[in-house]
C-alpha cells in the first residue's frame, strides 16, 4: 500500500537554526482509519514529537491514540513523567496505547526522549563509517493499562545527524540503514517502503536540524 508523506520545517526563534521532518504512513486496510497518530507541538524553542499506538487496528485502536494526542495536546506540563503518567490515568476506558515522546531543543544539540511499549527510536551517526546507533530505551506496558514508569534519556543530536522513530508496523531493520546524505523525507520514504509492514497500521517520523551556514 503506497505511503502518505507529510513534511515541514521549523525555525528556531532564539537560535539560527532549523528542524527539518517528515511523517511517513500507511493503514492495514484501505480506507480504515489508522490506529497510530502524532502530534508536534511547540513551546518557544522546545518542540515535542509524540508518536502513539493504539492496541490493535480500525477504529478502536484510532480512539485510543487520538485519545492520548488530545490529553497531550491539552496539557500545559512539558515534563516526561508527568505527560506519560497523565495519559495512562486518562486512557483507561480505551484499548490503550504505545507511545514515545522526543522532546527537542532547537538549536542546542540535544533532545530528551522516553518510550512505553512497541516505539522504536534512532539516533544515526553524522558519518557512515561510524556503525554505532543510539536506540531509544523503551518500558514495556501499555498505556491505560499497565504502566511502570518510563526511562527518559538525554542525547547529543549534532547537525545533520538524523533521528527516527516509529510504530511496530515497520521492522525493527531500519536501524540498520544508514541515511548517509538523504534529507527526512528521501530517508522516510526509502525506510517506510522497504521495512514497512502490510499486515498492520505503521508510521515512520524522520528528524533532522541545521545550523545557519551549515
Amino acid at each position: 500500500m503506497a505511503s502518505h508523506l507529510t513534511d515541514g520545517v521549523i525555525h528556531a526563534t532564539t537560535r539560527a537554526a532549523s528542524l527539518h521532518w517528515c511523517i511517513a504512513q500507511a493503514t492495514k486496510t484501505d480506507g480504515a482509519l489508522n490506529g497510530d497518530g502524532y502530534l508536534l507541538k511547540r513551546d518557544e524553542d522546545t518542540l515535542l514529537f509524540a508518536l502513539a499506538d493504539g492496541v490493535g487496528s480500525g477504529q478502536l485502536a484510532h480512539d485510543a491514540s487520538s485519545a492520548c494526542l488530545r490529553i497531550l495536546a491539552a496539557s500545559d506540563d512539558m515534563d516526561m513523567p508527568s505527560l506519560f503518567e497523565t495519559c495512562h490515568t486518562q486512557l483507561t476506558s480505551t484499548r490503550g496505547a504505545a507511545l514515545g515522546l522526543v522532546k527537542f531543543f532547537l538549536g542546542q544539540g540535544f533532545l530528551e526522549w522516553a518510550a512505553v511499549g512497541d516505539i522504536e527510536g534512532c539516533i544515526y551517526p553524522t558519518e557512515p563509517t561510524i556503525s554505532r546507533t543510539i536506540s531509544m530505551m523503551q518500558r514495556g506496558g501499555t498505556l491505560g493499562h499497565y504502566f511502570t514508569g518510563i526511562t527518559p534519556q538525554q542525547h547529543a543530536w549534532p547537525p545533520t545527524s538524523m533521528l527516527a522513530l516509529c510504530t511496530d508496523g515497520v521492522s525493527r531493520k531500519f536501524r540498520e540503514r544508514h541515511p548517509n546524505d538523504q534529507a527526512p523525507r528521501e530517508f522516510a520514504d526509502s525506510c517506510f517502503n522497504d521495512f514497512g509492514r502490510d499486515n498492520d497500521d505503521r508510521t515512520l517520523a524522520t528528524f533532522s536540524w541545521t545550523q545557519e551556514g551549515t
